[in-house]
């Protein structure tokens, strides 16, 4: 049994389905258009052409990674938590495979899915709970990434195909994103995930939110 991500079978279905369906599937074409034309690093979706009710801001990693912000008061959901810090879309393009980091700024985080082939694609987490025991690679990465990254990916790990576990995301999970961790999309469709990060110990979050184990 893998004890760092837990799956969370009573989590809202309809969490935040209004902004699935009024914004994302509204304007998905246009949403990918806008970003695919972007530079890297962060954008201000409400000073382009490109209007928005729901996010606030995205960022472009790289040519197949993008992250977009959702403003909290119009989430079907409040989470009255103090350790809550945001909820966000992650976009991952046919291809990307995620490097195997840690956060900084999060302790552990939600991930639920949006738009996703759990045949094709994974959430990929380390089976150990000791962090020393995974070889580190870098905590280097590019200039604009430290101003626009916030606070993700600044440690990345080799992790051998027996030292991590995978899970296709068919029903949202808590995890701790202190442990190498990170996304997988072999297929040929994009892969849409929400992710809600905390600055709360992994294990004070699992007590939180026990009524959606």
């Amino acid at each position: 049994m893998n004890e760092n991500y837990i799956k969370l079978t009573r989590f809202p279905k309809d969490f935040c389905e209004n902004i699935i369906s009024e914004q994302w599937k509204a304007q998905r074409t246009e949403l990918l258009n806008f970003l695919y034309s972007c530079e890297h690093g962060l954008i201000d979706i409400h000073t382009s052409e490109l209007k928005t009710n729901y996010f606030t801001r995205a960022r472009k990693y790289d040519e197949k990674l993008y992250h977009i912000s959702i403003k909290k008061h119009k989430m079907n959901y409040n989470i009255e938590y103090d350790g809550y810090i945001s909820t966000s879309f992650f976009i991952s393009l046919p291809g990307k495979i995620d490097s195997f980091h840690i956060d900084t700024e999060r302790s552990c985080a939600i991930n639920f899915p949006v738009e996703v082939n759990n045949e094709t694609s994974a959430f990929r987490i380390g089976k150990n709970s000791d962090l020393a025991s995974y070889e580190f690679r870098s905590s280097k990465i590019k200039d604009w990434q430290h101003k626009f990254y916030d606070g993700k990916g600044k440690g990345t790990f080799n992790l051998t195909d027996n030292e991590f576990e995978s899970y296709g995301l068919e029903e949202a999970i808590l995890f701790n994103s202190k442990i190498p961790h990170g996304g997988a999309n072999f297929g040929d469709d994009i892969r849409v995930i929400g992710s809600i990060g905390f600055n709360k110990p992994y294990n004070e979050v699992i007590e939180h939110f026990r009524d959606w184990l």
